[in-house]
This record gives structure tokens, sequence and C-alpha cells, in this order.
């Protein structure tokens, strides 16, 4: 923050502890974090700090991070929703906290954003560039302590999920972003058969591109950790494609094997063993040898 505004002594002055002695002594008050966030937010301050952490887009991020990680309580943190913070757009645009939504990038849902723009005209998105490598800041609960929407929970299960049979959702995205709420899912299916009903019409991408319900396919390999692919050579379309397990993130990664899991539990869709599928392999060659007429292949099948 600008430091003309604190009326402080400069900190150059202090190099060790006998010097925040002295300086104690002479009647320099020095401001608890708390109180400081109280200070440059208040009234008189306010405009100044807005504009000074406007003007320089490092010196906003090294701001907000400090903030993140302080360890004054989240509920008085929620003052300095009223600074600016860096949307997530082209023109690196500064927003307020408040009814601004998370950026993809600090959830282990997938598809977020996607999904609130489909119900939210001019949606503001939380610039993901606060984040840094190996970050181990609770952004997420931070966020929201500022008023950052952070759940799309409710959008998910009352205007998506009683629609999932429907054309707009055709697609790989909605697999990911389901998948965030997997044991949210994995409670309401064992209590609410609508649910229940309601997931049996998601449209899985098979192997052959063409998009299937659960009572349809077959999931298996990669989704169940099976390290051996037998009779490689048969692929069957009705197979779920692993399109699904290219997101980098470990922990997306296993909410989607989880979810699949889910999925093939309850529509009867797993093959979780290497002998399970190994045998649908094998029906699906002696219903369809006349799609492997290579000699090559055919034989090595054999």
């Amino acid at each position: 923050v600008p430091i003309d505004i604190l009326d402080s002594v400069h900190p150059d002055y202090v190099t060790d502890e006998s010097d925040r002695d002295y300086l104690k002594m002479i009647g320099n008050v020095e401001l608890k974090e708390d109180e400081f966030i109280g200070y440059i937010t208040g009234e008189g301050n306010l405009p100044l700090v807005t504009e000074y952490l406007s003007a320089d887009r490092v010196r906003n991020l090294r701001f907000w991070r400090w903030a993140c990680e302080s360890k004054i309580d989240n509920k008085d943190k929620n003052a300095l929703k009223a600074l600016p913070v860096l949307a997530k757009d082209e023109e690196n645009r500064y927003v307020t906290t408040e009814k601004t939504y998370l950026a993809d990038e600090y959830s282990s849902s997938r598809g977020s954003e996607d999904l609130v723009r489909q119900f939210v005209s001019d949606a503001q998105f939380i610039s993901p560039d606060y984040m840094e490598e190996n970050d181990g800041r609770d952004w997420h609960l931070f966020f929201r302590s500022l008023g950052v929407i952070t759940d799309v929970k409710e959008i998910v299960f009352r205007r998506v999920l009683p629609h999932l049979g429907e054309k707009q959702y055709k697609n790989t995205s909605i697999v990911p972003l389901l998948a965030g709420y997997v044991e949210d899912l994995r409670s309401r299916i064992r209590t609410d058969e609508k649910t229940k009903e309601d997931l049996s019409l998601i449209q899985l991408k098979c192997v052959d591109d063409q998009f299937r319900k659960p009572e349809d396919v077959w999931i298996s390999g990669r989704y169940f950790n099976l390290a051996d692919n037998p009779l490689a050579d048969i692929l069957p379309d009705f197979f779920v494609s692993e399109e699904y397990l290219d997101d980098e993130d470990p922990k997306v990664q296993r909410n989607v094997k989880d979810f699949m899991k889910m999925l093939g539990d309850t529509y009867g869709a797993s093959l979780e063993t290497l002998t399970g599928l190994r045998d649908v392999k094998i029906q699906y060659f002696l219903e369809n040898q006349a799609d492997y007429n290579d000699p090559e292949t055919h034989y090595r099948i054999i």
C-alpha cells in the first residue's frame, strides 16, 4: 500500500529489536495486521489504496498473496473485498471480489467456468495468476471469505443434472465437472431415485467417438488402474474413452476415476478385473470377426 497514507516511520530505521523498542518508547504505534486491514480499507484511505493496487500488476499479486497467507481470521479479512483483484480476461481488468467466481484453475472440478457462463451473463472470474507453482495457500477458503462464489453446485444439481440427456451435454466437459461432486452424487444416489434416474442419462464418449448412456457402455482399463491390456487389438466400440483422464491434475484424475467407478457400480458397467475385460473382448471378437480380416491381426488375437 502507499506508505505515505500510514504516517509511519520508514522501515529502514528498524534494523533490530532495540530500534523497535525505541520507537515504542517515543510513542510510535505499531499496527497489528487486523488493524492494518481496517486502516487501509477505511473511508479516507480506500480510494488511494485502490488506485495504488490497480496501477501495478506485480504489486497487486504480491498484496493478495500476502493477504491470503496472513494469519488473520478470514472473517476479519472480509473488509478487503472492496479492493481490486485481477479478473481472468484478455484485458487484465480489475474487479472487486463480490459476485465474482473462481477460475477453474483453483478447483478440482473442471468445466465450472463454461457452466457459469451458460447461465450467468457477464460473469467475472478471479485470475489464476495469484497462484504460484506448488502453491500451498488456501485460495478457495480465502476468496470465499471475500464474497467470491467458489461453488457452482447449486447450478450443477438444479440446472444440469436433470437435463443430462439433452444435446448440449453431449461433450467431454460434463464428466470432469460432475466428478468434482462425486461424493455428493454418491450420497444422493443411495437415497434419491430421481438423482439416480437423472444420472443414468449422462452421455459418455466411447472409443468410436460416439456418446452412449452408462447402461450401454463398459468402463475399464485405466479407470480401474489395470496395468495390462489383454488382447490389445480388440477395442470394442462401446468402451468408454480414456480421454477423460487427460487432465494433468492428479486430483482431477482421482475424481474422474471415482466418478466412473460410481457409474459402473450403479449401472452395471464396470469391468474391474483383467479376466472380465478379456472375456468381454473375446465375446466382441466372436461377434465381429469380419472387422478383423487382416491376417496378421487375426492370428495375433487367436
